[in-house]
């Protein structure tokens, strides 16, 4: 994951996984997806390696399949697609499951 934090564009069009935790103002990950109103919600994550950690924003879309209802503070492992080779825009979730 600290590869993609350094040169985010050589990872454009591939898919990357990584343990986080999910940031948004709700506070339960399952319920903003229901709720949301667009068709993707842009959420903040955090992501967990070995060198440290940083923020990113990720894009859910409306038909996530088996979104857990993790908080705050609850490991997760999530997958996305990287389409612009940017940090924090074009960034989708493929897949998400409690770590």
């Amino acid at each position: 994951m600290l590869a993609f934090q350094d040169n985010p564009a050589a990872f454009k069009g591939k898919e990357i996984t990584g343990k986080m935790t999910y940031n948004g103002a709700g506070g339960r990950l399952a319920d903003d997806v229901r709720t949301m109103e667009a068709a993707f919600l842009r959420a903040p994550f955090t992501i967990y390696t070995s060198a440290g950690v940083f923020d990113i924003q990720l894009l859910l879309p409306h038909d996530l399949k088996d979104v857990p209802q993790a908080g705050l503070t609850d490991p997760l492992l999530v997958k996305f697609k990287c389409n612009t080779g940017e940090l924090d825009n074009g960034n989708v979730v493929t897949a998400i499951r409690r770590f």
